[in-house]
C-alpha cells in the first residue's frame, strides 16, 4: 500500500478525526476569522503580533451564519441554499432550504451548531408568513441533520410565536450545544422587553431566558403619529444587544453586548443559562467606539471605530493594536478541522 493511501485511510478514519477535533479545541492555536466581503475570509492567529495565517474566498455567497467545530456555514441567496465547508479539507455541502425563499429575511431564519449528544452536526432552519399587522400567520421548523443527510420537520412543544410574537436577530451563538439569539417579545403590539431565546439541538426545543435586568429595553407601544426624529431614537435590535462567547476560568461563557448612547458595556453569563449569573465584566465610553465584534483569547476588545478601521484594545496595559483599516462584516472564531462533509 502507498503512503498516500495509508494517509488518506488515517484522515478518515472516525477515531483520528475526533482525536485532532479535540486536540485543536483544547490546546491546538485559536484564531479569529474575518469577513471583509461575503465571498472573502482573513484568518489571523490569536496571538499578541495577531499575525494572519490564512485566507480564502468562497464565490456567490452573500451571508455568512458562523463558524462551529471547523465548519463554517454560507447562505446563498441565488439558489436558495446554505452551504457547510471545510475550508482545512476544501470539502463542501450544498444543502437546499425547504419551502421558503431565503432571500426573504423576515420570512426565515438558520443557524447551526453541533449535538453533542448525538455526535452530529445540525442546521436550525425557521420559516414563517406574517400579515399585514406582522402577526405570525404559519411557522415551520425544519432540523437537516449532517448525518442522516436530510430535513425533517420539528414538532416543538414551544410556542415560538404566540399572540405576541416575536422578532429575532439573525446572528446567533453557538454554546454547549445550544444555539441562542436575541429576540423581542410582543412584536405585534410593539411592547418589546429584549430575552434570548434558545434551541437545544440534543432534544430539538425551544426556551428562553432573560438579559439583565440592568440593559433590557422596552419599546414604547408603536404610534402611527411618531415624528420622525422620535422614531429614529428607537433603537434596532441588532445593533443594540450582540451575542458573543468567551472565555472565562477556562471555560467558555456566554457574553452580551450592550450598546447605549454613551457607553458599550460586555456582560458575562459565569453560569449558564442561569439568570442570576450575569454580571458586568467591562464599560467602555462609546466616544470614538461604533461596535464591539468579539473579545479575545486574552481579554482584548476587537472594536469597530469610527474611521472604519478594526483596532484590538488591552484595557489591562492600556495598548491599541491596529488591525485592519477594512471594515469588517463579520469577525468570529475560528479552528481546523478534518470533519469530513
Amino acid at each position: 500500500m502507498s503512503v498516500c493511501k495509508i494517509w488518506y485511510s488515517l484522515i478518515k478514519n472516525p477515531n483520528f478525526i475526533s482525536s485532532h477535533f479535540n486536540h485543536h479545541s483544547t490546546e491546538g492555536p485559536k484564531y479569529l476569522m474575518y469577513c471583509v466581503n461575503y465571498d472573502e475570509y482573513r484568518v489571523y492567529a490569536d496571538t499578541d503580533n495577531f499575525d494572519r495565517y490564512l485566507e480564502f474566498t468562497y464565490p456567490g455567497i452573500q451571508l455568512i451564519v458562523g463558524c462551529c467545530h471547523g465548519i463554517i456555514c454560507f447562505g446563498s441567496f441565488n439558489d436558495n441554499s446554505i452551504v457547510l465547508w471545510n475550508s482545512s479539507s476544501r470539502k463542501s455541502l450544498t444543502i437546499k432550504v425547504p419551502h421558503c425563499n431565503l432571500s426573504n429575511d423576515e420570512n426565515s431564519l438558520f443557524w447551526f451548531g453541533f449535538d453533542v449528544v448525538s455526535n452530529d452536526y445540525k442546521v436550525v432552519w425557521v420559516g414563517y408568513t406574517t400579515n399585514e399587522a406582522f402577526e405570525t400567520s404559519s411557522i415551520g421548523v425544519y432540523i437537516y441533520s449532517l448525518n442522516e443527510r436530510a430535513w425533517r420537520c420539528v414538532d416543538s412543544s414551544f410556542e415560538l410565536y404566540d399572540g405576541q410574537g416575536y422578532a429575532i436577530g439573525y446572528r446567533g451563538e453557538y454554546l454547549n450545544g445550544v444555539i441562542h439569539w436575541v429576540a423581542l417579545t410582543g412584536y405585534a403590539d410593539r411592547n418589546m422587553p429584549e430575552l434570548i431565546l434558545t434551541f437545544n439541538l440534543a432534544d430539538e426545543t425551544f426556551g428562553t431566558f432573560h438579559l439583565p435586568n440592568e440593559i433590557v429595553y422596552v419599546a414604547q407601544p408603536f404610534d402611527m403619529n411618531m415624528g420622525f426624529e422620535e422614531f429614529l431614537r428607537v433603537p434596532d435590535l441588532e445593533d443594540r444587544v450582540d451575542l458573543m462567547i468567551v472565555k472565562r476560568d477556562s471555560k467558555n461563557c456566554l457574553m452580551a453586548s450592550h450598546e447605549d448612547l454613551t457607553s458599550l458595556t460586555l456582560w458575562v453569563m459565569d453560569e449558564e443559562g442561569v439568570v442570576g449569573s450575569w454580571r458586568e465584566d467591562f464599560c467602555l465610553s462609546k466616544s470614538f467606539i461604533t461596535k464591539i465584534l468579539n473579545v479575545r483569547m486574552n481579554g482584548e476588545i476587537v472594536m469597530l471605530v469610527e474611521t472604519g478601521d478594526v483596532i484590538s484594545w488591552d484595557q489591562s496595559r492600556k495598548r491599541l493594536i491596529h488591525v485592519s483599516s477594512e471594515k469588517m462584516k463579520y469577525v468570529g472564531t475560528y479552528m481546523e478541522s478534518l470533519i469530513l462533509l
